[in-house]
């Protein structure tokens, strides 16, 4: 092994220096039974032992020996990891395995991540040290993953590689003691309704910074549902988002975007994923293409009436309307005093900055009652209204009806309501 370094070391330790200065991504070199011989990772002990749990050091270890390309493994926390084994000597075929990572393919919320801790049942006190840590790993675009495993791989091998020559395949999971339900079936629709309908409202609302609003869990997953496989997933997932797109496009319509241009758009993305040669291709393309249909529905609802920095708060309040917002964190965003930009507010806007607020969650709360099965409080709590009652009020308020009057009105089956209209 002591040879292997000598002569490979340098280059390793050089990509290694030059991935951790750039985003602090890890680089490790494991034998061929799992010894660490070397690592830039600040929270080796921590991380390594995520990498070990996980099953993922094993899989890279036993079931990908063979594999001359380097390979992509995720966690159920969400952490990425990309191993390459190289040969270490000729003559007995010792191999070593070089991992880079770990990272996560798009910003996760803490809570997120504390949720799937807490299923792993990790005491307190350290499941709290382990949300630091992972606050910490790098977030890495699709693109940017891509460039570096290729070279890790020119590092490693001295070869160039193709995008479509990277494994992008996890480990095996365990089998399922018993048959998935009806109700786990539901749960997967549920759950690609609700991405799918959040998604669409960032696109109504215009929205900017789409890296934050992915933070909140709002990424666009092509799910595989059971009962549709065909034996293409390439095709299946090109299947999935060439609808999204025309849900994308009929959102843009509906938001004022002229019907020439969300059309041409929308013909567009269809060339562009018919073209795609791998589902890490369309999913960059699925990002895009929320980030330019919400462009173009926040160009034509610009107002000149509205100045820059009232744009600004809105747009602010939109991309944080799940966090706990106050008048000073916008002040300070754009830059203005409290008083000055509460003023300037009412007057641009014509109502006032807190019910601005107050109003944009209340959009996000019908998305969440019609999308998915969580309950009031839990919709309270996520969109800062505190109380049940108190959100309970507020949306009555506004509506003319409760939470729950709402979301039985609006999922109320086609035949209940035409019984009700008789």
């Amino acid at each position: 092994m002591q040879d292997y370094f000598d002569v490979k070391q340098p280059k390793l330790r050089l990509l290694a220096g030059m991935l951790y200065h750039a985003c602090e991504l890890g680089a490790w070199c494991f034998g061929e039974n799992g010894d660490l011989y070397y690592t830039t990772c600040v929270y080796e002990k921590e991380l390594k032992g995520f990498f070990a749990i996980s099953g993922c050091l094993d899989y890279a270890l036993h079931e990908r020996t063979e594999c001359d390309r380097p390979f992509l493994m995720e966690d159920s926390i969400g952490l990425v990891w990309v191993g390459e084994h190289t040969v270490v000597d000729t003559a007995t075929g010792w191999k070593a395995l070089i991992v880079i990572g770990p990272f996560f393919y798009s910003s996760v919320s803490l809570k997120n991540v504390e949720n799937r801790l807490r299923t792993m049942n990790i005491p307190l006190p350290m499941r709290s040290s382990c949300l630091k840590i992972l606050d910490k790993v790098p977030v890495l675009s699709h693109g940017l993953m891509f460039q570096y495993v290729k070279m890790l791989h020119y590092t490693v091998t001295g070869e160039p590689l193709k995008q479509e020559e990277i494994l992008l395949q996890a480990p095996k999971e365990k089998p399922e003691e018993t048959p998935r339900t009806d109700r786990g079936r539901l749960g997967e629709y549920e759950r690609a309704y609700s991405t799918e309908q959040t998604l669409l409202q960032f696109i109504r609302d215009g929205g900017t910074d789409f890296q934050h609003f992915r933070a909140g869990g709002a990424r666009h997953e092509m799910i595989e549902i059971e009962d549709f496989q065909t034996g293409a997933p390439l095709r299946e997932s090109k299947d999935l988002l060439l609808i999204f797109t025309a849900l994308c496009a009929r959102t843009a319509i509906e938001s004022g975007v002229a019907i020439p241009t969300a059309k041409e758009e929308e013909v567009s993305w269809i060339q562009k994923i018919e073209r795609a040669k791998t589902d890490s291709e369309l999913m960059e393309l699925n990002i895009a293409m929320v980030e330019r249909f919400a462009a173009l529905v926040r160009k034509t609802k610009q107002n000149p009436d509205i100045s820059v920095p009232i744009m600004r708060c809105c747009d602010y309040v939109r991309t944080h309307f799940d966090e706990p917002i106050d008048l000073k964190s916008i002040a300070s965003e754009v830059g203005y005093t409290e008083y000055y930009l509460a003023r300037k507010f009412q007057k641009e806007v014509g109502v006032r900055l807190l019910d601005y607020i107050k109003d944009v969650r209340l959009e996000y709360a019908k998305v969440w009652l019609i999308s998915t099965e969580k309950s009031i409080q839990e919709i309270s709590e996520q969109l800062q209204f505190g109380t049940r009652n108190y959100f309970s009020r507020i949306f009555r308020e506004k509506t003319g009806m409760t939470p729950a009057q709402y979301r039985e009105r609006v999922q109320a089956r086609p035949e209940e309501q035409t019984q009700k209209g008789e």
